[in-house]
Order: C-alpha cells, then sequence, then structure tokens
C-alpha cells in the first residue's frame, strides 16, 4: 500500500503499471505520486480530471508505452506536447473523448505518427 501524502518528491518507487481509471484522486495527489514513479511502463487515467502539473510529471515517466487518457476532464492539448517530445518510447496513446479534434492533434503532434502503432481520438 502506498500512502500518496507521505511520498517525498524525488523519492523513487517501483511502479511500473498504475491504473487510476475512473478514481477519486486529486490531481496534486496523482502528480506527486507520478513525480516518484519515472518507471512507469503503462498508465491509465481514463474519467480522471488532470491538470497541467500532472501532465508535466507525465512527460517525465521516459519508459512510458501506453498512455490511456480516454475522458479525461482538462486535458489541453498543447499541454501533451511534452508527453509526446520526452515520452520516445510510447506505443499507445488514447485521447477519446477529450475534445481534441484529430486535425489539433495532427497539428501538434506531427511526428507522433512516426512512433506511435495505435491512437484514438474521438471527440
Amino acid at each position: 500500500t502506498i500512502n500518496i501524502m507521505t511520498i517525498q518528491r524525488r523519492e523513487s518507487i517501483l511502479l511500473e503499471y498504475a491504473d487510476f481509471g475512473l478514481c477519486n484522486i486529486l490531481p496534486t495527489q496523482l502528480s506527486r505520486l507520478l513525480d516518484c514513479a519515472p518507471n512507469l511502463v503503462k498508465l491509465n487515467l481514463e474519467s480522471v480530471t488532470i491538470s497541467g502539473p500532472v501532465l508535466r510529471a507525465v512527460a517525465q515517466c521516459s519508459q512510458l508505452q501506453i498512455l490511456n487518457l480516454a475522458m479525461c476532464q482538462n486535458v489541453n492539448a498543447s499541454q501533451l506536447v511534452a508527453v509526446t517530445r520526452n515520452c520516445t518510447k510510447l506505443k499507445e496513446l488514447n485521447m477519446a473523448w477529450c475534445n481534441i479534434s484529430e486535425k489539433t492533434y495532427n497539428r501538434l503532434f506531427p511526428c507522433s505518427s512516426t512512433f506511435l502503432k495505435y491512437k484514438n481520438v474521438r471527440s
């Protein structure tokens, strides 16, 4: 069991898979946890309210291969740029129902199609 409130910044935890789908977790708690989990490979944030600090923390997970942001609230397309730049091992990205059009996605991430095997963008 991990007590999110006792995790110190820069303290590293051995976490590779995290499923917060449909969880009621505060963005501050989530960003604190993600700051300490640089070895994440798979992260599910489906239907979670996220913030800029959460996406900045996700962008620091350089081992990330699968990211599910489907139905997330407060997703800002411009904040996702750091995620696609820094998470070079990313193979699957689900942004369905995040109010980001495919046209916007393609404009913001023109190079991502070269390394993403699967992307899902629905409005």
